[in-house]
């Protein structure tokens, strides 16, 4: 089973957390063709340990029981891999949002504040992005529950 991604589109991707259907892990998906593609995410394995970044070359579908939503934000290509490689693994390069407390999800909206201002990606809108996919996610879920299958599809809020 392919997923309907492009080849080297960026997505936000939400998954399920193991025993919290309305609780998501957020990362970014880079989609090297339509099953296998490489996943950054921030992660802390033990409660309020140091986070560090955990990048993958996975199949996507190892975790298509528990990708929620996934939404593309922008393009890149073989060529820039490296370098926005680099980047999103470089745990100083996305610095903090806000006041916030750290997250998962603070690191996604960070790492696309990031990308824009290093033009990966056109994305001005981060705030709307984040409720875009969250919303998508919680839609998916109630879906799968009644047995149907995940949509992706291309931000309204990015070019």
């Amino acid at each position: 089973m392919g997923w309907n991604v492009e080849h080297y589109g960026i997505y936000v991707a939400l998954w399920v957390r193991d025993g919290q259907p309305v609780s998501f892990h957020w990362s970014l998906y880079i989609a090297y063709d339509t099953e296998r593609g490489e996943s950054f995410e921030a992660v802390d394995k033990v409660e309020n340990g140091p986070w560090y970044i955990l990048s993958e070359v996975t199949s996507i579908l190892k975790y298509a029981s528990r990708v929620t939503a996934m939404i593309k934000v922008g393009q890149t290509s073989a060529e820039a891999l490296p370098r926005l490689r680099r980047i999103l693994e470089d745990r100083s390069s996305v610095h903090q949002r806000n006041a916030a407390k750290f997250s998962c999800r603070i690191w996604v909206l960070n790492a696309l504040e990031f990308l824009d201002r290093e033009s990966f990606i056109s994305c001005k809108h981060v705030e709307k992005i984040e409720k875009e996919v969250r919303d998508m996610a919680e839609y998916n879920v109630k879906a799968r529950s009644q047995g149907g299958d995940i949509i992706v599809f291309e931000s309204a809020h990015s070019a």
